[in-house]
């Protein structure tokens, strides 16, 4: 058994599958979702889990080279979710955002309300 990092086993394989430049969305409740097998849908009820612990808990694990949010992000309190982002981060308006959702080799849902709390990630390499 796993004692710690990503203990729900769907997530921890997704993750561990993907590859150099590979799509990866973490979105709200809210968020439209295509029928597709790369949805992880880990939504319990609303505000669970949160969008901050699910972010975080990927983060330890995914090497990073880029990321987009949406437009509308950058003026809301979504923004503080993903500030510490240590890679190139830019923007795009939120439709075009939602349209990219069908490209992702992953994308996992979260219980979060916060209005624009979705930010996709491209991976990167750890060497």
């Amino acid at each position: 058994m796993l004692k710690n990092g990503i203990l729900n086993a769907e997530l921890n394989h997704r993750l561990s599958l993907l590859g150099h430049t590979d799509v990866t969305f973490i979105v709200d409740a809210g968020m439209p979702l295509p029928v597709s097998d790369a949805v992880v849908d880990l939504a319990l009820v609303a505000g669970v889990p949160s969008f901050a612990n699910v972010y975080a808990a990927v983060m330890r694990v995914l090497e990073v080279e880029s990321a987009i949010i949406a437009t509308e992000a950058r003026a809301l309190a979504a923004s503080r979710l993903w500030g510490d982002l240590k890679c190139p981060i830019r923007d795009i308006p939120h439709e075009d955002l939602k349209a990219m959702l069908p490209r992702a080799k992953l994308i996992i849902r979260t219980g979060e309300c916060t209005p624009f709390a979705n930010i996709a990630l491209s991976s990167g390499v750890p060497f």
